[in-house]
């Protein structure tokens, strides 16, 4: 059994466990997402670990920033879906992904996973006035409420890309490979997504916008 089969083997663990709670839990994971990668895509998985691939979902902006987040959403989208098929319908659109409005997402519990390097990224705790922030650590708290956004960490995922050792891989490494490279960019994608090890089969339509869309990467 490889890596991905064992992650999603323990996903499916706990999908019914939270499907049915009262209220709903939903497990959300926000960024920027310039480019997902596979990084994302174990983070993810392993959040699913929380309360199943059923109730995960990914929220990202429609906001482009030049150079570092040179995606917009449909963008974004179209690389996640055709190069992890498994994600179709788990994109949502949120123009404040750490703050969903989206119709599926109210009334639920909203769990967000967090990297390592994101970890200090809001205050958690209490408040100058002693009230409890809107972010809490889901390890911490003995019962979880709609009151309330919760936090959990998820360890950095490393990724070996065949002759490099295993990476940190990163939006930002991915961007300047992109740039280095001077060879076949369906080989670069090919490559750094593991296509062929993950059995993913990508159409010459498809691939052909794909690279059109990373052609944004300056």
């Amino acid at each position: 059994m490889n890596r991905l089969q064992k992650y999603k083997q323990k996903c499916l663990k706990y999908e019914k466990r939270f499907r049915f709670t009262d209220p709903p839990t939903t497990c959300l994971y926000a960024g920027r997402f310039q480019p997902f990668h596979l990084g994302h895509y174990y983070t993810f998985l392993e959040l699913c670990k929380t309360c199943g691939m059923g109730n995960c979902y990914i929220v990202t902006s429609n906001k482009t920033d030049g150079d570092k987040s040179p995606f917009n959403f449909e963008e974004k989208k179209f690389i996640i879906e055709t190069l992890f098929p498994d994600l179709e319908g788990k994109v949502i659109l949120e123009s404040s992904p750490y703050r969903p409005r989206d119709e599926r997402f109210q009334e639920t519990i909203h769990i967000f996973g967090l990297g390592v390097k994101d970890e200090n990224r809001f205050k958690i705790g209490k408040t100058k006035k002693g009230k409890d922030t809107w972010f809490q650590r889901k390890d911490e708290c003995t019962s979880l409420s709609t009151d309330h956004a919760y936090i959990t960490i998820i360890p950095q995922q490393t990724i070996t890309i065949q002759v490099e050792e295993d990476i940190p891989i990163s939006g930002t490494f991915i961007r300047e490979k992109w740039k280095e490279n001077t060879g076949d960019k369906g080989e670069f994608i090919q490559k750094y997504y593991k296509l062929e090890e993950r059995k993913i089969k990508v159409t010459d339509e498809n691939m052909v916008k794909l690279i059109n869309i990373f052609y944004k990467i300056k």
